[in-house]
């Protein structure tokens, strides 16, 4: 019996609502507060986080997903704990 195992990797670009400056919303620590709590959430849901880059207005991000989870769950929960820990 063959059995096939996929790695999948996904590119995701999240903007803010009016490309608003992340620095000017969170203070000057913000870039590294924001790579904190995606790493933070990453291991609680089995995400990989091959690359990230958080921009001030923008984060880009490289996910390998567990095989159960749809990339828009992985972006609600990224997104989310963004929001609710920064905020």
């Amino acid at each position: 019996m063959w059995r096939y195992y996929a790695d999948l990797f996904y590119g995701i670009v999240h903007i803010n609502r009016g490309r608003m400056n992340l620095r000017a919303t969170l203070g000057t620590g913000n870039k590294k507060l924001c790579e904190d709590i995606l790493h933070e959430v990453a291991v609680r849901h089995h995400i990989g986080i091959v690359e990230l880059s958080v921009m001030p207005d923008h984060i880009h991000v490289v996910v390998q997903l567990p095989s159960t989870m749809s990339v828009s769950k992985a972006l609600q929960l990224l997104k989310r704990s963004i929001i609710l820990r920064a905020f």
